[in-house]
Parts: C-alpha cells; sequence; structure tokens
C-alpha cells in the first residue's frame, strides 16, 4: 500500500505529536524511578532494585528513541536549526558525562577523560555537538559489558579538533562496519545485546558532523572494542 504526499504529511506529523506528548510523561516517569532508587521513599530490597533499575533503563531508551524520531523529522524535512559559536569543548564533554552517572555506576564503567591542560574551543552548535556526543557515549557504556571502561579524548591539530570516545566493549563485526552510519541499521551482536535501539543514532550523528565542515569515523573489532572519531573546526 503506497501514501500520497498529503497522507504521509498527516502520518508524519501525527508521530512528531506523539513523541512530544510522550516526552513529559516519560521524564517524570524516569525522575520517581530515580528517586525511588535513590531511597527518597523509604528502603528498596536489592531485588526490587534490580527491577527498579531496569525499569529506569527501558525509559531511557525509550527517551532517547523519541529524541532520535524529532531529530530524524527535522533533518529530513531540514528544519534542524544550527547556532554557530565558539565552544569550549572541555566543558561540554564534562557536562555530558555527567548524564551517565547513575549508569556508569550500575554497570560499573569506568568513564574516563583524558582532559587536557589547556583550554580547547571549536566553532559548532553546542547543543547539536552534545547530541554528537550524548549518542556515542552511550553507545560506547550500552554495548560494553560490566566492569569496562570508555575513554574520551581529545587531538588538536592546525585546523581541526579530533575528538574520540573509545571503548572496551563487543566491537562491530567487519561484514557489517560498511553499513554503520546507514538510517536503521544496527549490527547483529548490538541487536543480541540490547534489542531496543531506533538504529538512527549515528545516521544523526553523520549528518550533524557533516553540517560542522567535519567527518565522522571508527575503528573496530569484534569482540576487541571501538574507537569512534570526529572532527570540528577550530573557526
Amino acid at each position: 500500500m503506497f501514501f500520497g504526499k498529503k497522507e504521509n504529511n498527516s502520518k508524519n506529523e501525527f508521530i512528531l505529536m506523539a513523541a512530544h506528548q510522550l516526552r513529559a510523561p516519560l521524564s517524570n516517569i524516569r525522575w520517581a524511578l530515580k528517586l525511588t532508587l535513590a531511597g527518597d521513599f523509604g528502603t528498596v530490597t536489592e531485588e526490587q532494585a534490580k527491577m527498579l533499575g531496569r525499569a529506569y533503563q527501558s525509559a531511557g531508551s525509550m527517551s532517547g528513541l523519541i529524541d532520535d524520531i524529532l531529530n530524524i523529522s527535522k533533518l529530513d524535512e531540514g528544519k534542524l536549526i544550527y547556532n554557530f559559536s565558539p565552544v569550549s569543548i572541555i566543558d561540554l564533554i564534562e557536562k555530558t558525562m555527567q548524564l551517565f552517572s547513575d549508569e556508569i555506576n550500575r554497570k560499573n564503567i569506568q568513564l574516563i577523560f583524558e582532559k587536557p591542560s589547556s583550554p580547547i574551543s571549536a566553532r559548532g552548535d553546542s547543543e547539536k555537538i552534545k547530541i554528537v556526543l550524548q549518542n556515542l557515549i552511550d553507545n560506547a557504556i550500552r554495548y560494553t559489558p560490566e566492569g569496562g571502561r570508555v575513554t574520551i579524548s581529545l587531538k588538536p591539530d592546525k585546523m581541526f579538533l579530533e575528538v574520540m570516545v573509545s571503548d572496551t566493549g563487543i566491537g562491530i563485526p567487519i561484514n557489517q562496519q560498511k553499513n554503520i552510519f546507514e538510517r536503521f541499521f544496527r549490527a547483529n551482536n548490538a541487536i543480541e545485546m540490547c534489542p531496543g535501539g531506533s538504529g538512527l543514532g549515528l545516521f544523526i550523528i553523520k549528518n550533524i558532523i557533516e553540517k560542522h565542515g567535519g567527518k565522522i569515523w571508527f575503528e573496530s573489532k569484534q569482540d576487541g572494542g571501538t574507537i569512534f572519531h570526529f572532527t570540528l573546526l577550530y573557526k
């Protein structure tokens, strides 16, 4: 069955409306689960904490899916607006890392920032670069087994700043690496480890980095970890 332009527009508008409507209640659910896990409403047993932790993680995954739907819609319609200005990359990385404190504690993962001694700024849209960092750090944590390590590092050059997010995770099978930035694509081992996921995140951030005049690439070996690299212009 094929949809005409009018029907497609109506379908997209409905999806966007539903995504927007789901955002607030999901945020409330995550907030309530977090407070409960912290013991604000009374002592939580170990078994209860496990169940609540799974619910918190699932709500977070759904929240990420909603963000992906909204961003992909804006990309398709050319409505993803960029506001370029100097961005303090070190500050942005540190603020983004704070978002993952619960998850790294739950999985006992080391999240390391090899912080340079001097401030570094690049040209970009801070909110869009934050989306890139969130996606790469989230993937690194998600696909790294418990007790692993995720490292963020910077490599300044004359024209570009290179940002690297590496992990000790499951890696990407070599025969599927060529598809990794395609819309809706997820590697088989990623699906097996974490069934939920849209396969939109890497497609979105590739578009964001290219809009910044940079590029994104990776090195990976199945069961041997992954390093994602992206570049940003200094001016």
